[in-house]
């Protein structure tokens, strides 16, 4: 594990370097990953916030029914959670069809949540 580490480190400073590169003598400019300030989130928090990012579909996202019933919890429980990861700057994106709410997880922090774990997910955690 530990030579792979040193492997993906040495292949992330080349392309650093290929990047630098391309700046200074073409018109090639990187995309800069935006930032988001979060709060650390509670074992809870980070159960739910899962859900929502597994089980999330694109277009419509996930009910409060739909996350109670994967984790066994009320819905009023999911709600309050949901609360809490918005109030410690989690980007959720709600919507309404047909009456229910449809949460989705900010498709950039998504990415953001993928390359560098702001959030701190652990594997024990799943």
């Amino acid at each position: 594990m530990n030579e792979l580490d040193k492997k993906i480190d040495k292949i992330n400073s080349r392309l650093d370097q290929i990047q630098l590169f391309l700046q200074e003598n073409s018109n090639f400019h990187v995309e800069k990953e935006p930032t988001f300030n979060i709060q650390q989130l509670n074992t809870k928090e980070k159960e739910v916030f899962l859900v929502l990012y597994t089980l999330e579909d694109q277009s419509r996202g996930s009910t409060y029914t739909e996350i109670a019933r994967k984790l066994m919890l009320s819905e009023t429980l999911v709600g309050n959670y949901i609360m809490n990861m918005i109030g410690k700057g989690i980007p959720l994106i709600k919507t309404f069809i047909d009456g229910k709410a449809h949460l989705k997880i900010d498709i950039d922090f998504k990415r953001v949540q993928a390359k560098q774990n702001i959030c701190c997910i652990e594997q024990k955690t799943l």
